[in-house]
């Protein structure tokens, strides 16, 4: 008699929902300080777990934090951790930096996904991994910022890598974009540049997604 181990199964729109969703909630919906904990931990070179992927029998699927799985439920996990790339960013990265890039990027593929447009999708053939490039633009002391989502999949589940791109070439791929990008950061807002300040200061003294 032989056991067979059914895989969870869930196509790259489904995926890439569940995980905007995730990291929407992450940083932009729970407590600041939680939001910018997991910031400084990914920012240090951590690769964190953030939650598990679920698709249940009745293919409904959701994402929960580690630990949280609902008794007597069926559902087949996906283990979610997520890492963060800085070695190309321009500048000096901050909290609010980084979440307007991940805003930005998050929106621009959740349009995409609504709108079941073209998901800009590369796959490396020797490692499986995967890059959405549809970018998230951020601009500090005039230097363009590029970040990109990629998936690594691994035998337990999924790691996000949100990476900084080369900003040069992104440039000269992309002209208008890079353009659009340095308009909106033109005029910064004084109060987010206070809390990216008592943010560095924080630092030195000692901190889930769309429905």
């Amino acid at each position: 008699m032989t056991t067979s181990t059914t895989k969870p199964r869930i196509d790259m729109a489904q995926f890439l929902t569940l995980s905007v969703n995730t990291l929407h909630n992450y940083f932009f919906n729970v407590p600041k300080e939680k939001s910018r904990r997991l910031y400084k931990e990914i920012a240090a070179g951590e690769s964190v777990g953030i939650a598990t992927l679920t698709v249940g029998d009745t293919k409904e699927s959701g994402s929960k934090e580690p630990g949280n799985k609902e008794p007597g439920s069926k559902e087949n996990g996906i283990k979610l951790k997520l890492c963060l790339d800085q070695s190309e960013f321009k500048g000096h990265l901050t909290f609010h930096l980084f979440q307007g890039a991940l805003g930005m990027m998050l929106r621009n593929i959740a349009d995409k996904i609504q709108r079941k447009a073209d998901l800009n999708i590369f796959t490396s053939s020797e490692t499986g991994e995967i890059l959405i490039h549809l970018p998230g633009l951020v601009e500090d002391r005039g230097h363009l910022n590029v970040l990109v989502m990629g998936i690594a999949p691994s035998k337990t589940g999924a790691l996000i890598k949100l990476q900084f791109l080369d900003s040069d070439q992104f440039r000269k791929d992309n002209p208008q974009a890079a353009a659009a990008a340095a308009a909106n950061d033109s005029e910064p807002d004084s109060g987010e540049e206070e809390s990216s300040a008592s943010e560095q200061q924080h630092e030195h003294s000692g901190g889930q997604s769309p429905q």
